[in-house]
């Protein structure tokens, strides 16, 4: 039976070329990865638009305060390459956002939400320093922002490390109504209040 199984061994090595240790080991597990970004692929050139406007990429909106009608498409191509996650790509239609109304905070937040951490993979170290910058730079902004776009960025900035605190007033914490805040954002209710009368 030895002679049998070591027969076997050999004519496996000799027929596939491996040694018997390397048929034992397990290969390394991948790193994740999503893309290669290129040399300069952040860097804009002078006059030149940072993304090109895609097409068909589908009909889902989101409304922002831009009054630049090219930043809303870009704004609305962002998202809809966030919700397709290809990041990359959404990043750069946020940065051209910028491009074509530098003081829209928006703008900024959807290119700090893309080096996030997402559902296929974590927050790369490597790009916190540039999420911080852009999320400091949609608060430095938020001033010209609707409520909703503001509570976009608080919730930003509470996920990204290092982020600003920011004071909250008493009555954004504070239901004044039932799921409403006295500035119009959707709560949670407090527990004892608005529940149903027995």
């Amino acid at each position: 039976m030895k002679r049998s199984s070591a027969l076997l061994v050999l004519t496996g090595v000799l027929t596939t070329g491996l040694t018997p240790l390397a048929v034992a080991q397990t290969p390394p597990p991948p790193n994740h990865k999503h893309y290669d970004t290129p040399a300069g692929f952040d860097e804009p050139q002078p006059g030149k638009p940072i993304a090109p406007r895609l097409q068909n990429l589908g009909v889902h909106t989101f409304p922002t305060s831009t009054k630049d009608s090219r930043a809303k498409l870009f704004m609305n191509q962002g998202l809809n390459l966030v919700y397709a996650f290809n990041h990359a790509e959404a990043s750069r239609s946020f940065a051209e956002a910028a491009r074509l109304d530098p003081n829209h905070a928006m703008a900024y937040w959807g290119q700090a939400l893309v080096l996030g951490p997402n559902i296929n993979a974590p927050m790369n170290p490597d790009d916190e320093p540039k999420a911080l910058e852009l999320v400091k730079k949609a608060v430095a902004l938020k001033a010209g922002a609707t409520a909703r776009e503001r509570a976009y960025i608080d919730a930003l900035v509470t996920a990204t490390p290092g982020g600003p605190r920011i004071a909250r007033p008493l009555t954004a914490r504070s239901p004044t109504r039932c799921g409403k805040s006295s500035s119009g954002i959707p709560t949670i209710s407090t527990p004892g209040r608005c529940s149903p009368k027995r």
